[in-house]
């Protein structure tokens, strides 16, 4: 639910035979259209996780001149959602992680921490990174941009604290390797907490906050609001960032132009790949969806 939701911004496109575009529609998260949620059964996530454990294929490559050979595996799985929430799938996805981990693959989430419970913080544990998105310093404010100003959304901010301080705790106290890093999408609404959010974050003892605009464009920052957000920013910087807590800009605030596209071919195919909900796998994690490549 939350306002920015990339699945309502990714384009479905159709093509004439000489590649002109036909149509370009909105993958809305709104949508009756829906990929069967294949993977919430246990017995097939399981399925999926062995077939990337055992995936070996041995090529090629030109290094410095010369011609290598090498057996290349899967190094790193992240689950993470086009429109929803992984933790959703909890039951197929808590096996999954220690079966990864136990294999020698790096586990990575994106979640909101919501339903992190205690299964998936002691699977976590054994993980490589955890991203949550936090996006806001106040229940009021996490519930008008993420829960559609539902009255629930302020007790879910709350447990998201708690989860975030639970889950640092733990990590403490077992010496796991877990990087705990939050997000925080900048919009409108939420840019005047910047500072509190990150001095919130910093407190519950995250290791970085990632700094975000909206990638659709439609809910950038004005002028003004641009100068408080760098301000607080800076702020920040300042005030809190340590060895212990970082800041990243993904998007910095005077440099909107940055935050679009301005390429007509992507090389992200050639890094990963991405499995949707049905099992089939697509290109990149934008296309998991009834109609994507």
């Amino acid at each position: 639910r939350c306002q920015w939701c990339i699945g309502d911004h990714v384009p479905v496109e159709s093509w004439d035979e000489d590649q002109e575009i036909l149509t370009i529609l909105d993958a809305s998260k709104e949508s009756d259209e829906r990929l069967p949620n294949e993977l919430a059964r246990p017995e097939a996530m399981l399925k999926l996780v062995r077939d990337m454990v055992a995936y070996r294929k041995v090529a090629t490559f030109q290094e410095r001149g010369t011609e290598q050979t090498a057996e290349f595996r899967i190094q790193n799985v992240q689950f993470s959602g086009l429109i929803g929430e992984p933790l959703v799938a909890r039951s197929a996805l808590v096996p999954a992680m220690h079966y990864l981990a136990d294999n020698g693959v790096r586990v990575g989430l994106f979640t909101n921490a919501v339903l992190m419970t205690d299964d998936v913080q002691r699977a976590l544990l054994r993980a490589g990174y955890v991203n949550v998105s936090v996006d806001a310093a106040t229940g009021s404010t996490y519930s008008a941009l993420k829960f559609r100003g539902y009255k629930q959304g302020v007790s879910k901010f709350d447990r998201v604290i708690a989860n975030i301080e639970s889950l640092v705790r733990l990590r403490r106290q077992s010496g796991a390797a877990l990087a705990v890093n939050t997000s925080f999408i900048v919009y409108p609404e939420n840019h005047q907490e910047i500072y509190d959010a990150a001095a919130m974050l910093k407190e519950a003892g995250v290791d970085c906050m990632r700094i975000k605009q909206d990638i659709s464009g439609d809910r950038l920052l004005d002028e003004s609001q641009r100068r408080t957000a760098a301000a607080l920013i800076a702020r920040v910087r300042e005030d809190l960032t340590s060895d212990g807590f970082q800041l990243f800009e993904i998007h910095r605030m005077d440099q909107v132009e940055l935050s679009r596209r301005q390429f007509t071919t992507c090389n992200v195919t050639n890094m990963m790949g991405a499995v949707g909900s049905n099992g089939h796998l697509y290109p990149c994690n934008y296309h998991p969806r009834p109609g994507g490549v």
